[in-house]
């Protein structure tokens, strides 16, 4: 895991946040898509991208960049859920905003989340698949 000074403010409060939903997730965690490496800031349960914008994020260009990302994520089954660095001060709301997201996941059967840390991917949970007999 990085640094806490490797953070941003607004990710630095997001992480109370997120703990408090008692879910699996890594932070700073990079999903590999095609000839693509996309750094998210969280990563719940291995499929939902939590991503907290500081000032960079609002000029119309990266704002189109991060659509775009967005949506090429979102296609491969990676949706993404975003919070402006003032919005991480409303911690009930991003929690219920978070929550509702992880709400619509898909489920995996026969599956259910260890809280033993995945052994090469920092903070992260692994999943024990019963059907599989092993971590996913």
């Amino acid at each position: 895991m990085p640094a806490p000074s490797e953070y941003t403010e607004g990710e630095l409060r997001m992480f109370p946040i997120i703990i408090s939903l008692k879910v699996p997730f890594g932070s700073q965690e990079r999903i590999f898509a095609a000839d693509m490496v996309y750094k998210t800031d969280f990563l719940i349960m291995k499929k939902l991208i939590v991503e907290v914008d500081g000032d960079s994020h609002e000029s119309i260009s990266r704002s189109t960049k991060d659509e775009q990302r967005d949506k090429i994520l979102k296609d491969l089954g990676y949706p993404t859920v975003r919070f402006t660095d003032e919005e991480t001060w409303e911690t009930e709301t991003c929690a219920e905003k978070i929550q509702a997201e992880i709400e619509h996941l898909p489920k995996v059967s026969g599956c259910f989340y260890s809280n033993q840390p995945h052994h090469h991917v920092p903070m992260m949970n692994r999943i024990w698949c019963r059907s599989a007999r092993k971590y996913m």
